[in-house]
């Protein structure tokens, strides 16, 4: 099933996702038609942040071959608006990703 919005994602990792004590920061690696090949765990942090080096997110993206991916992370607190963290994070990705093309 491809994944073609936001709420496709979220059910494709809710079940992997909810139950966590820590936030993960997990990538899932997409075909050309947007369907799931696999998925990466890229970081294990505490209860309200992970690290997550940009080598590690791509990583395994490149290893598989997956033309696109989607990057995502859990709130352990059960809170999910997105932190000012988590905005500043998707604005520093973006930057990046727009320099490589």
């Amino acid at each position: 099933m491809p994944l073609t919005s936001p709420e496709g994602a979220a059910a494709v990792m809710r079940d992997v996702l909810k139950e966590l004590d820590r936030e993960w920061v997990c990538v899932v690696n997409m075909d050309n038609h947007l369907k799931p090949v696999n998925f990466n765990i890229v970081s294990i942090g505490s209860i309200n942040q992970s690290l997550a080096l940009i080598q590690n997110i791509l990583k395994s993206g490149i290893l598989s071959n997956c033309s696109n991916i989607m990057l995502m992370h859990n709130h352990p607190s059960g809170d999910n608006e997105p932190s000012r963290r988590t905005y500043s994070s998707q604005s520093a990705w973006s930057r990046r990703q727009n320099a490589w093309i």
